[in-house]
């Protein structure tokens, strides 16, 4: 058996250099003082509770412990389980059987999505569309907070990011920007698309450097919409100002 000692004040998972981002989730779970968790439900993952220190396995061993989207959707249930309760201080992550984990399986998406919706249709409408957009997954494009006609994303610069000047290239810029207008377009229970963008480079940005995109809503009729996004880096230097304007095709909230 594999395991790795962690410590959550962090929130982050890291296991051989890989690193599995926890993105937005805000449902909140309530956990037992006798280390049984309560509406606990989990097929491919054992989670226990001991005091200070949370236990939580991989349990698929004749699957190597690889993701399904199953496993994921259930690690994410214990990690919520952890955040909300203030009295864990350690993780200790490990897997039965031979391996710790081999990766995910070839159905890892579908799974995923198909298990959010399931477990919360209405709640986590930002997690189902994120859930289904794989360019932020390539990108490493994370979440860092959700509103009301208002998103917030964050991005590493990579090397495989840089142009032929070794800056970031602006297509990198404007995806992370487009992405926080997105989500922001798509909130308050709208579905929208876009109609229009602009972005206005201010500054380069570097390898290594930690970009903050963050989507406003400056005008939300019924049907269109104009929203301001600020690109910001680790310093809160501004290096790029985006205006993108949505259209929307449904919206439940207006009944159309």
């Amino acid at each position: 058996m594999i395991c790795t000692l962690l410590n959550i004040s962090q929130y982050e998972i890291f296991h051989n250099n890989n690193q599995a981002r926890s993105h937005c989730y805000t449902t909140v779970f309530n956990v037992g003082h006798s280390g049984v968790l309560d509406n606990m439900s989990y097929e491919n993952i054992q989670f226990v509770v001991d005091g200070a220190l949370a236990t939580l396995t991989l349990d698929r061993p004749d699957k190597f412990n690889s993701f399904n989207g199953d496993m994921h959707a259930e690690v994410r249930d214990a990690l919520q389980r952890i955040d909300d309760n203030d009295n864990i201080r350690c993780l200790l992550l490990t897997g039965n059987g031979r391996a710790f984990c081999a990766g995910k399986t070839g159905d890892y998406r579908e799974g995923v999505t198909e298990k959010i919706e399931k477990r919360a249709p209405a709640v986590h409408r930002e997690l189902i569309m994120q859930s289904r957009d794989s360019c932020t997954d390539m990108l490493g494009i994370e979440c860092v907070e959700i509103g009301d006609e208002n998103a917030t994303f964050r991005m590493k610069i990579t090397g495989d990011m840089l142009n032929m000047h070794k800056t970031c290239h602006g297509g990198m810029i404007f995806t992370l920007a487009d992405t926080a207008f997105a989500f922001a377009c798509n909130s308050d229970e709208r579905a929208a698309v876009a109609q229009g963008a602009n972005i206005d480079y201010i500054e380069p940005a570097y390898e290594g450097d930690v970009l903050v995109a963050t989507a406003r809503s400056r005008i939300q009729n019924k049907r269109t919409g104009l929203y301001d996004i600020e690109v910001r880096n680790q310093s809160d230097r501004l290096v790029a100002i985006f205006i993108g304007k949505a259209f929307t095709i449904r919206s439940q909230k207006g009944g159309d």
